[in-house]
């Protein structure tokens, strides 16, 4: 095939410029040149094009708000049309209720609850909601520290402790539901150990000033969480109230989609727009008597979803908004057939399918909610101000109450067999007393065995450990040297310091006879076989005795020698302290 741009190319070179043909033969060039590049300038902007109406294309979230009606999940007869709510329990922490704290209010807590769709009644009522708030429960009470390492260039490393309080808590809240035949319809508890409130105070460079600056701030810190906990529990038993029985009025965020960068982008912003405004005039108490008018234009634009091929990679997300768009409006008119015959539709697709299923469920739920509440719609009118009250009520028990100067604190105990118990540890402090341990005592370990309720007086002949609150006790080989005490044996100890070289106890007597109620505390360093008693023989002269037992620390037994060292529980951690961290250890 002769090539026509290689023989003009010729010519031109044969016959050089001056030949005649010259001028006419390079505007033939010009012009072949002048055509080429507008072909392909035209071709240019129709690729461009083609790549902003498919390639960019870009599916968008719009939202709108609609108000509806929540159905409930139990729906009670239509006769019951009014409610009271009761509080019972007085929410005991650290000494005193938590209602009369100064930052809630039983009255308060009650208002809380207001169950949608009934009048609320304090009389006789239809609907009878018994809330208890039980003592707080101490899980952990104790003061924790945390140790930090920083390395210098020169790769030394510094450590630093810091203290800090450590107070974690619980307050068991429960409800129980009556009708006004006095049939119990539910019961639901609220809190319980699986919801324990930590609280962290304040870090320190020591034990003394964590828990110095935690007993000043204690009582305002304690009252302020408690009252949040305890508001928190009443908006849980609301909700779930509500949730069973209620009519609430509710508000949701929903979507509409727009495909920006695309011929159709107006259209489906005006749509929007028309969504948005149709469904601002919807009102949670009242027939949607307008709205299937209202979006009759966005539904005929997202109609014509048949243009856009479901097989076509470019063109199916353009068929997938206005189906999902039409399966949305349809859901919010209550009109549950034409939404799930639209999502339907839109699963056949095969694009973003999680938001379509979720909406498949949606429907079918809501189906069923209709069905079980003999209603078609979320949008109607309750008379509440209409509702009169039953005549009488059949009257039930109250929940029994904790004793105010009972503190519950979950405990862990071991038997004597090893086997390892989690319960709760009741002490009742009315008398101001300490710890009593015995048949008579005020401690007592609630825990279930085989199905069955257990109270345990912690003898110490059936136990290894227990603990509580922060606190730790062990049963070990110990005789006391209270005064007429000399039963040597197993007995409680509770770890007052712990080291690796030294520990520091205080006894407790179990069924004490002797009504000595001196306290007494035992010390036990390294390798020693048991405590020794600091009220024993060796320490009737307590400064001399003292000295002698540490004389393996020359400059802490010159301090107790000296009366340095007191017969307290502060001295004596005192004490085993510069033991554990100052004096040298010998080998």
């Amino acid at each position: 095939m002769i090539n026509l741009k290689l023989i003009i190319f010729l010519i031109i070179f044969a016959l050089g410029e001056k030949c005649v043909i010259f001028p006419y033969l390079k505007l033939f060039k010009l012009n072949i040149l002048r055509m080429r590049i507008k072909i392909f300038t035209l071709s240019l902007a129709a690729v461009l094009l083609l790549g902003v109406q498919l390639s960019a294309q870009k599916v968008k979230n719009e939202r709108f708000t609609v108000a509806y009606t929540q159905l409930p999940s139990n729906p009670l007869d239509n006769e019951f049309t009014t409610y009271r709510v009761n509080l019972y329990g007085s929410g005991y922490i650290h000494g005193h209720s938590i209602f009369e704290s100064g930052k809630i209010t039983r009255q308060s807590a009650m208002n809380k609850i207001n169950l949608g769709g009934f009048k609320k009644v304090t009389g006789n009522a239809h609907v009878r909601v018994q809330i208890s708030v039980g003592n707080a429960r101490t899980v952990k009470n104790e003061v924790g520290k945390k140790v930090t390492e920083k390395k210098s260039k020169d790769g030394k490393v510094t450590k630093t402790t810091s203290y800090f309080m450590q107070y974690h808590y619980y307050m068991p809240v429960s409800y129980r539901v009556y009708d006004y035949h006095g049939n119990l319809i539910h019961e639901a508890q609220i809190t319980n150990l699986e919801n324990v409130e930590q609280i962290k105070g304040s870090s320190f460079n020591t034990y003394s000033k964590a828990y110095e600056d935690w007993k000043k701030r204690r009582l305002n810190t304690l009252n302020n969480s408690a009252a949040s906990y305890v508001r928190n529990a009443m908006n849980s038993v609301n909700a779930s109230v509500n949730y069973r029985y209620g009519y609430p009025h509710r508000s949701e965020r929903e979507e509409i989609k727009i495909v920006k960068k695309h011929s159709s982008e107006d259209d489906f912003v005006k749509a929007y727009e028309t969504t948005n405004a149709a469904f601002a005039k919807v009102k949670a108490d009242a027939p949607m008597e307008t709205i299937a008018a209202d979006l009759q234009p966005a539904i005929d634009f997202w109609m014509g979803y048949d243009k856009y091929p479901a097989d076509d990679r470019k063109l199916k997300r353009v068929r997938y908004a206005c189906l999902f768009n039409l399966t949305t409006v349809y859901y919010w008119m209550d009109d549950m057939e034409n939404a799930n015959k639209y999502a339907t539709e839109c699963l056949k697709i095969d694009y973003k399918e999680g938001g379509v299923k979720r909406y498949v469920d949606k429907i079918r739920r809501m189906k069923q909610s209709f069905q079980e509440n003999g209603v078609d719609s979320r949008h109607f009118f309750i008379d509440v101000e209409a509702a009169a009250a039953p005549s009488n009520n059949v009257e039930v028990a109250a929940p029994e109450e904790e004793e105010a100067n009972n503190a519950s604190m979950t405990g862990n105990l071991v038997l004597a067999d090893g086997t390892a118990i989690e319960g709760d540890v009741v002490v009742n402090t009315e008398d101001g007393s300490d710890l009593v341990f015995g048949p008579k005592g005020n401690v007592v370990f609630n825990y279930k065995a085989d199905g069955k309720d257990v109270s345990n007086s912690l003898n110490p002949a059936e136990i290894q450990s227990f603990s509580f609150n922060g606190r730790s006790f062990k049963v070990m080989d110990f005789t006391p040297g209270a005064k007429g005490n000399k039963t040597s044996g197993k007995h409680i100890l509770e770890v007052i310091y712990d080291s690796p070289r030294i520990q520091l106890f205080k006894y407790y007597p179990y069924d004490d006879q002797l009504g000595d109620k001196k306290v007494e505390f035992a010390l036990l360093k390294k390798n020693e076989p048991a405590p020794t008693s600091t009220s024993s023989t060796p320490f009737l002269l307590f400064k001399k005795g003292l000295a002698k037992y540490f004389e393996d620390c020359a400059d802490l037994s010159e301090l107790a020698a000296a009366g340095e060292i007191a017969h307290t529980e502060e001295g004596l951690v005192q004490a085993a302290r510069i033991y554990a961290e100052v004096c040298e250890e010998r080998p």
